[in-house]
């Protein structure tokens, strides 16, 4: 359907001088025309004209002209088509908005600046003409082109050719512009040339209004908005496992098109959940602009931060959906390629179980072998705490004593708590050279007794010997040697060397050890004999160790001239008889631990001790022994049945039964001191007679603090701050990375850099840097399998017993006993006992540790005050806030933040009481 007229006519008016009054392009009063160009393309016409811009609205419509949906519309242009005028600045020119589904627009004729009738401007040609590079003139007679010299002076240009310079007028040669645009008003007007330039060069020109016939045109075109399509997801891979621990990162990778160019697309996500009504979240902040093709787009999804993370369910499957959305915010269509299915698994596979074979005392290797569960994708091992973990294939063979470690990873991540097995049975030193005793070393036709003591081992006292008797001048095979079972005669004249090894509990032979010995035969009385012997004596010749060689006595035999000869050389004989039995040690292996009631002790205090002692295995230890160093400063007030014997208490506990334990409770007095504070220890170690399988826990240390009050007041500096608003926190969390600095700090660690262990989570401008490595370097912190060290994660009660564990040296090694009845198969759970039998740490009243609980700031000074034997602090004002004096840690907190001098209590706390006096 058309409306109204096509054109606007109007008077054209050209004058010199300046008009006072400019005709404007007018809108029309009765509609415009429209016509349709194509499927999304319209021309629309202006009607009949006023002294107004003509303002329109145009419905956009679909090929059937219904009305299209805002979110259907793409790539609105609105332009003028068939301009009426195409003088620059009369033109006409179009602006429009575009809202929802309709364009509105404004069409404008050109609107100069007006100016009075008296603006003439006169310009000079040097100015404003545009003068020739080149001319052609004479030379002498002939046409020859000049070239330009330089720029003009005045209305002159100069000319050259070989030399010859001319001159020429700018008013003659240049050419003049037919209008200019000069600034006039704070805007620009258009000026004319009239007339010609004068012979001095100056050009006139002057404003000139002019009136326009306008037609108006305009053509709108856009196009319908295609939905953006998802055509691939590269990552995640379907099926795929994670947790929200080290692997709660879903990287994203795919390709998104839209036929659309120039369409702005963004993508978004979510997660079980999918429709019209599902906002979803936006993947990152890209913006990808259409270019008609496929276009790859990247981001990552942190499982740990979705909306309602709490509520995601674990240990199941959850479908991710990803989309496209334009700038209408038209998705893309769910298709099979971008719904993906993962799972969500939070629970950590079961521990690896380690086997070692053999399992008694060895010189050879001893080989691991590690079980892990079926849902275990990565298998790993590391031999020894500090050794760096390697993937396991096969058993693994271990060459010296220390502990072999698994884990197992599934496919999600989640990291089984290691297990862990103490390899304490290989031994490859050699036990000392036995001690070869003859009596006497030479006789005459008197037998020779030869006894035999075996050298000591550097593992156990437990050895054997075996022996060989030859001539000398013959050196035993191996095989020849035999067990020695006690001491034996030698009763054959002639030349010998005894040969011994000592042979230890895993089979380890001694350099050998020799005595040479001899009997020389008496002088005897001659005889007649019957008739003389043709036979003559053999030489001597080494006892065959697989015959038992009877006692043999030497027989005089005749001589060939009728006299009494000398007895014939006969093998050595001993009397005792030999074997080739190997000797067989029974075994045993035997724990023990000691306590006591507190850690820190003042003059003349009674220290009282706790040794309890475990046989493990199922058959009874004989001959077993404990013992019980007494430290200096202190004597025995109370041996509990021990038998004191120089710095030790010995009880001879005869039989442990099989699967048996016991325990010995024994009392020692502190004496004088000669300064104000020792540090000492006691050291308890059980043994028995035979082999034994494990030495890890045959000994146990307890470290105690020997004091007296008699040397003035001590110092202890704080080590803790609290927070600006003058808090401490007591009950909140700490990190791993404020652990690491408090206990740097206090045992006064030089700060560290990284060495072999570098974590990818560390920069060198985190506030912690130089602590982290620092606890590292020293042994009371391990980062996490993917090289971090996670310093922001809270530190739980099982971290930290590990780490202070490390620091003290404490073995790694199974308790007697478990204390908690939740730490059985925790990967800690044997430094937790440690630290717990040291007095630094207590569970809760129902039993429980509770080993994964994030350990709070108030917990964790408690037990470095105890470790360090420090605090409680009486007598202290603590300033923070948030402490009341009725706090249960108050006198640990003061003891933590405060600088004091104090004297300490004899008390079942050691606590200590504050001196008021000034910090120097």
């Amino acid at each position: 359907m058309k409306w109204g007229i096509r054109k606007l006519l109007s008077a054209m008016l050209c004058i010199v001088v300046v008009l006072t009054c400019l005709m404007q392009s007018v809108v029309p009063a009765y509609g415009y025309m429209a016509d349709r160009t194509g499927e999304f393309s319209w021309v629309l016409s202006s009607g009949e004209v006023r002294d107004y811009p003509w303002n329109g609205k145009f419905v956009l419509v679909d090929k059937n002209e219904n009305p299209m949906k805002e979110k259907d519309v793409f790539g609105v242009s609105c332009s003028v088509i068939h301009p009426s005028v195409i003088d620059e600045v009369y033109k006409e020119t179009v602006t429009y908005s575009v809202y929802s589904n309709s364009v509105e627009f404004t069409v404008y004729g050109g609107i100069p600046i007006e100016a009075g009738s008296d603006l003439i401007y006169k310009t000079k040609g040097a100015e404003i003409a545009s003068i020739p590079y080149e001319i052609e003139d004479l030379y002498n007679g002939q046409l020859v082109k000049y070239r330009k010299v330089g720029n003009p002076v005045g209305n002159n240009q100069t000319y050259e050719y070989n030399n010859y310079k001319i001159t020429r007028k700018i008013s003659e040669i240049g050419i003049y512009p037919d209008f200019i645009d000069v600034a006039y008003e704070n805007g620009t007007i258009r000026l004319y040339k009239t007339g010609e330039p004068t012979q001095a060069g100056l050009q006139t020109y002057a404003y000139v209004k002019k009136l326009y016939n306008y037609s108006h045109e305009i053509k709108i075109e856009y196009a319908y908005n295609e939905a953006p399509i998802i055509t691939e997801i590269k990552n995640p891979l379907r099926n795929k496992s994670y947790n929200d621990e080290q692997n709660s990162i879903i990287n994203i990778q795919g390709k998104v098109s839209d036929k659309n160019i120039g369409d702005k697309l963004r993508i978004k996500y979510s997660i079980d959940k999918y429709g019209d009504s599902i906002e979803g979240e936006f993947l990152n902040e890209d913006i990808i602009e259409a270019d008609g093709n496929s276009q790859t787009f990247t981001g990552s999804i942190d499982i740990k931060k979705i909306p309602d993370y709490d509520l995601l369910e674990q240990n199941t499957n959850h479908t991710l959906y990803i989309w496209a959305v334009d700038a209408k915010n038209k998705r893309s269509p769910l298709t099979n390629v971008n719904s993906i299915t993962f799972n969500f698994d939070t629970k950590h596979p079961d521990s690896p179980t380690l086997v070692q074979d053999p399992k008694g005392i060895t010189k050879d290797d001893v080989k691991v072998t590690i079980t892990f569960p079926e849902d275990v994708v990565k298998r790993e091992y590391k031999i020894g705490p500090d050794g760096a973990w390697e993937i396991y294939t096969n058993p693994i063979p271990v060459a010296v004593n220390t502990a072999v470690y698994g884990r197992g990873t599934d496919a999600a991540g989640n990291c089984s708590d290691e297990s862990f097995i103490d390899i304490g049975n290989i031994d490859k030193v050699k036990p000392l050279q036995p001690i070869i005793t003859a009596n006497p070393e030479n006789s005459e036709g008197e037998p020779i007794k030869v006894s035999i003591k075996p050298g000591t081992d550097n593992r156990s006292a437990v050895c054997e010997v075996v022996y060989a008797v030859t001539d000398d001048v013959t050196t035993p095979d191996d095989k020849e040697f035999v067990k020695y079972k006690g001491e034996f005669e030698i009763i054959n004249e002639g030349k010998y060397i005894v040969w011994a090894k000592t042979v230890d509990e895993a089979g380890n032979l001694s350099d050998v050890a020799q005595k040479p010995a001899s009997i020389k035969k008496p002088t005897p009385t001659p005889t007649p004999v019957p008739s003389p012997s043709t036979n003559s004596g053999n030489p001597v010749v080494p006892i065959n160790p697989s015959q038992n060689v009877p006692t043999i006595t030497p027989v005089s035999s005749p001589s060939t001239n009728g006299s009494l000869g000398t007895p014939a050389p006969a093998t050595p004989v001993v009397t005792a008889p030999v074997s080739k039995v190997p000797a067989v040690a029974i075994e045993y292996d035997l724990s023990v631990f000691l306590t006591s009631d507190k850690r820190a002790f003042g003059e003349n205090e009674i220290i009282l001790f706790t040794i309890s002692y475990k046989n493990k295995k199922d058959t009874g230890a004989d001959d077993a022994v404990l013992k019980a160093q007494i430290p200096q400063y202190t004597t025995v007030e109370d041996a509990a049945g021990g038998v004191v014997s120089g710095s030790q208490i010995i009880w001879d506990l005869k039989t442990v039964k099989g699967n048996g334990d016991g325990k010995v409770v024994y009392k020692l007095k502190v004496g004088l001191l000669d300064k104000a504070e020792v540090n000492s220890s006691v050291t308890a170690s059980i043994s028995a007679s035979g082999k034994n399988v494990y030495d890890l826990d045959d000994s146990s240390v307890y470290p105690i603090l020997l004091y007296s009050n008699r040397f003035g007041d001590n110092q202890h500096k704080k080590y803790v701050v609290g927070y600006k608003d003058n808090t401490f926190l007591p009950e909140s969390s700490i990190t791993r990375a404020e652990v690491a600095a408090m206990i740097t700090r206090v045992l006064n660690i030089p700060e560290g850099k990284p060495g072999d262990k570098v974590y990818a989570d560390i920069p060198q401008q985190h506030w912690a840097y130089g602590y982290i490595y620092a606890a590292t370097k020293s042994g009371l912190f391990e980062g996490y399998i993917d090289n971090t060290f996670k310093p922001d994660a809270y530190i739980t009660r099982a971290e930290l017993s590990t780490a202070l564990a490390r620091y003290l040296k404490l073995k790694n090694i199974a308790p007697s006993q478990f204390h908690f009845k939740d730490i059985s198969k925790h990967w800690a759970r044997n430094y937790i006992e440690e630290i717990y039998r040291l007095k630094l740490i207590a569970g809760y009243q129902d039993g429980t540790f509770l080993p994964d609980a994030k350990i709070k700031r108030v917990e964790t000074v408690t037990i470095i005050n105890r470790m360090l034997y420090r605090g409680p602090l009486n007598g202290a004002v603590v300033s923070f806030k948030d402490v009341k004096k009725d706090y249960w840690a108050y006198g640990h907190i003061a003891e933590c933040s405060i600088d004091h001098y104090f004297t300490r209590n004899n008390d079942s706390l050691s606590s200590e009481t504050l001196v008021n006096k000034e910090i120097k």
